[in-house]
């Protein structure tokens, strides 16, 4: 089981923090960055130390709407969504891969949603990430 980083409260992720974190995965956060820049306008990604969770989160938003959640572990990071009963089918139509699409459709309601937990420790696996980030940030 891999090991949740940036724990502490007082050391805020800058990109030297996160080279250091992700080592090898850290190509693929550059590139997720970037990709995020270039395709969502009006999309904000901002850090913040969770005190019930002890550790920095960063939080994608368009307006008021939160579009995933971003953690880092040991040699990768995680992108999560979280969907209603109502938009998760939308899912099943997506572009992406089926091993995803199965772990949408067996996921655990976290109380009344259900999550899609990518993660990410190679360049490769940003397509479907962006795929799905982008209808997450197209639901109203």
């Amino acid at each position: 089981m891999s090991n949740q980083l940036l724990k502490d409260e007082r050391i805020f992720p800058t990109p030297e923090i996160l080279h250091e974190a992700l080592v090898e995965a850290y190509p693929a956060y550059a590139q997720f960055l970037n990709m995020l820049s270039e395709s969502f306008t009006g999309m904000s990604f901002d850090w913040r130390y969770y005190k019930d969770g002890k550790a920095w989160l960063g939080k994608g938003s368009a307006g008021k709407k939160t579009v995933f959640w971003f953690s880092v572990w040991e040699g990768f990071f995680k992108v999560s969504f979280y969907f209603t009963e109502k938009t998760q089918p939308g899912v099943m139509n997506l572009e992406i891969s089926e091993e995803l699409k199965t772990q949408s459709r067996n996921a655990a309601m976290v109380g009344k949603l259900i999550p899609l937990i990518f993660d990410v420790s190679e360049e490769s696996q940003l397509k479907d990430l962006i795929t799905v980030m982008k209808y997450k940030a197209a639901l109203k």
